[in-house]
């Protein structure tokens, strides 16, 4: 037995007992183990002021029930960690939960969705057909299908734009955003591939391509396609007919005048990657490209880069993101590199 245990058995026995049947021996004998108790308790970081001057029962009683009660806080305090730490995984695990199913549901809201669009434009196109089949040959019908599909293409692209309208007031991409973190990046990340899929869907719509090179007189229906997979309005139109590629992220791809982007360009201004932490992020930086500038076809222009005043990116390039091009500058490779001045 330790010398606090002695001490308190000492005491609950004289406790029991009258103040009368206390010796000087048993004085004498408290007195040696308190000395002796004092410093066993100075291991275990009870301090006291004055300990000579515990001299009585009482003062040491008081002394070791205050010296109990810091225990219990302590306990207390450890029991309540432990509280707060199961609250909070609980609360991590049920938001974990929360957040898996609102990203099934997103995803499976977003397939439904592009599936829908198809099928509501379907129906006015439809009702056209069984009218006109009343008072028309079949063999006409059949004829006409290339029609009947383009009124088809143009009702998706109608309502498409209408649902990117509606979607505009939530949409702002994100400089920088874990993926999937909390609801909010659940939600936003999940609304950008919303966009991103549109524009997947709409190019594998047959004749879509075909507008890539509108005639003057309906160069409006480019932009409109674009339009159609892109929530925010985007920032550019008057050098909407040299660009012959879809942008992916049109609405942060700034364009100006005089500009001719050849085919099969990617022009990308976001990347998704992995930390070392194994956490996914969303990044996204503006492009700009200013007037009187080229670039090749099969091209890749990065997230945040900055092409310059009559600059060329020669066909086939792979200008990373963040490059700067300066004025007149002519770029290829891959990566590219600067190879002369004009």
């Amino acid at each position: 037995m330790n010398n606090i245990d002695e001490i308190k058995r000492i005491i609950s026995g004289f406790i029991k007992k009258e103040t009368s049947e206390i010796t000087n021996e048993t004085v004498v004998r408290i007195s040696v183990m308190w000395r002796r108790m004092y410093s066993e308790l100075e291991k275990h970081g009870f301090k006291v002021s004055n300990p000579s001057k515990i001299k009585t029962f009482g003062e040491l009683l008081n002394a070791l029930a205050f010296h109990e009660k810091n225990e219990d806080h302590a306990k207390n305090e450890t029991t309540s960690d432990e509280e707060n730490k199961r609250f909070i995984l609980g609360s991590s695990k049920f938001l974990y939960i929360l957040i898996l199913i609102l990203i099934i549901g997103a995803d499976t809201l977003s397939w439904i969705l592009h599936f829908l669009i198809l099928v509501i434009a379907a129906l006015p196109v439809s009702w056209g057909v069984i009218f006109l089949y009343k008072f028309m040959n079949p063999l006409i019908l059949i004829v006409l299908a290339p029609l009947i599909y383009l009124g088809w293409l143009f009702s998706v692209l109608i309502i498409s734009n209408l649902e990117m309208f509606m979607w505009r007031p939530l949409f702002k991409k994100p400089a920088y955003m874990y993926i999937d973190e909390d609801i909010k990046s659940a939600l936003v990340f999940r609304l950008i591939m919303h966009s991103y899929n549109r524009r997947a869907l709409l190019m594998s719509l047959p004749l879509t391509n075909l507008f890539i090179t509108s005639p003057v007189l309906i160069l409006w229906l480019k932009k409109f396609i674009i339009q159609a997979y892109t929530p925010s309005k985007i920032p550019f139109s008057a050098s909407i007919n040299s660009i012959f590629c879809w942008p992916l992220d049109a609405d942060i791809t700034h364009i100006a005048d005089n500009v001719i982007i050849g085919y099969e360009n990617n022009i990308i201004a976001h990347a998704v990657n992995i930390e070392k932490d194994g956490r996914a992020v969303y990044m996204s930086a503006p492009i700009y490209i200013e007037s009187g500038v080229t670039i090749g076809a099969c091209s890749i222009i990065g997230m945040g880069v900055k092409i310059g005043r009559d600059a060329l990116v020669i066909i086939g390039s792979n200008v990373i993101p963040k490059t700067q091009i300066g004025d007149g500058e002519i770029w290829g490779g891959n990566p590219a590199f600067l190879i002369s001045k004009k």
